[in-house]
């Protein structure tokens, strides 16, 4: 019931942009929004499950070997919390992005591939700047997945790219 007003909203927009949009383009619609649907839900998942657990551990763990009495309020706890599922959720939306990147052609599977050791770096860059704590496993924690995940984009790249066609004089 909570949801029907975001549900109503988005089949506005859609129905606004499907208009304008070419056959072949219509195509894609479905199965990216449920694509990224799956990757978000699946961001927010490994954050619950996983890495919040962790970061919230880590914290605690630091507190008691300092010799600190913790006290979180629902506040810092709830923060940290939306900051770790939404952090994580739009890291999971890296494939989507590459895939409509690639569908449109501004990237390819051979440049991504070529410039994995790049996106590597910058994957441990912005999680460095978005982990909640300064300690490595938790930096790791949100690198490894953007790694990986740009990785499978690489994958979506070489399936669903666009090819590219020889020009007639060469």
């Amino acid at each position: 019931m909570l949801s029907w007003p975001l549900f109503s909203f988005l089949a506005q927009v859609w129905l606004f942009i499907a208009p304008g949009l070419y056959k072949h383009e219509r195509r894609y619609a479905l199965p990216f929004i449920v694509f990224s649907t799956v990757l978000f839900v699946a961001g927010g998942l490994f954050g619950y499950w996983v890495a919040f657990p962790f970061a919230l551990q880590f914290l605690i763990e630091w507190g008691r070997n300092m010799d600190l009495t913790m006290i979180i309020s629902a506040s810092e706890y709830f923060d940290l919390f939306i900051m770790v599922e939404l952090g994580l959720a739009v890291i999971f939306e890296i494939p989507a992005v590459i895939f409509v990147l690639a569908r449109i052609g501004l990237v390819s599977g051979k440049f991504l591939l070529r410039n994995t050791r790049y996106a590597i770096l910058i994957a441990c860059v912005v999680a460095a700047i978005i982990t909640p704590t300064t300690d490595i496993p938790n930096m790791m924690m949100m690198a490894v997945p953007m790694i990986l995940l740009y990785l499978l984009g690489v994958v979506v790249a070489f399936v669903f790219g666009k090819k590219r066609t020889r020009d007639a004089d060469g």
